[in-house]
């Protein structure tokens, strides 16, 4: 997980710990009033509420994901550039020390493709 998420990752993780607490205080008060039928009705909304924090998550995390690859992608393009660009440049000055051996009439050719 890159860096720059972390700060979004924590926040996330302080909100699900938020929600722990208050499940928390809620099945004490419960416990303490004997309800059963409030007792599974919290246990269910509980559930509900840990199942779509835990969606969250994952949807975060494969967002972040693919973000990763299409940054990654676009580094192997610039990379690729690069690297004709270098080549194209490597050429072109093999080129200009041919044409000025010729022009001075050394006997040396340089064979770009080797």
């Amino acid at each position: 997980m890159p860096n720059y998420r972390f700060q979004f990752l924590l926040q996330m993780a302080l909100e699900m710990c938020a929600e722990l607490k208050s499940m928390g205080s809620s099945l004490v008060s419960i416990k303490e009033m004997k309800g059963t039928e409030a007792l599974a009705n919290l246990c269910a909304c509980q559930d509900k509420v840990i199942q779509w924090l835990m969606i969250e998550m994952k949807n975060t995390a494969k967002e972040a994901d693919a973000s990763i690859d299409v940054l990654l992608e676009a580094r192997k393009a610039q990379v690729a550039s690069h690297v004709l660009d270098i080549a194209a440049s490597v050429i072109m000055i093999i080129s200009d020390i041919n044409e000025a051996a010729e022009t001075l009439g050394v006997g040396v050719s340089i064979d770009p493709v080797t």
